[in-house]
């Protein structure tokens, strides 16, 4: 499934709670985008991450993922399996990974 959808921190969805907030920051390029099903599920998972260590962002869902959820979590590549380990790991499952490409969220 692929979704258009407008900058994590633009127009379509100021970052979380007024700014985005994470870890260590996830640089520019291809990101990886986790959806979770409720807010308080993103919530614990952005606190499993922090904790161990992983860069990512929190931020507020762009309009073309908000019927999904309304918190994400992009991680780079790289840290991408670790991050679904930990959260595997922690009962917090994500409901779905998207792969950013431009202005495009693609279900992987």
């Amino acid at each position: 499934m692929t979704l258009r959808g407008g900058p994590e921190n633009g127009a379509g969805g100021g970052g979380a709670m007024g700014g985005e907030r994470g870890g260590s920051s996830v640089g520019d390029g291809v990101k990886y985008v986790m959806a979770f099903s409720t807010t308080h599920k993103a919530l614990k998972a952005e606190g499993v991450l922090k904790n161990a260590g992983v860069g990512f962002r929190l931020f507020t869902a762009p309009k073309a993922l908000s019927e999904y959820c309304s918190l994400l979590i992009s991680v780079s590549p790289e840290d991408l399996e670790t991050a679904k380990d930990l959260l595997e790991g922690e009962g917090v499952r994500p409901k779905a990974v998207y792969r950013k490409e431009g202005g495009e969220y693609v279900e992987v």
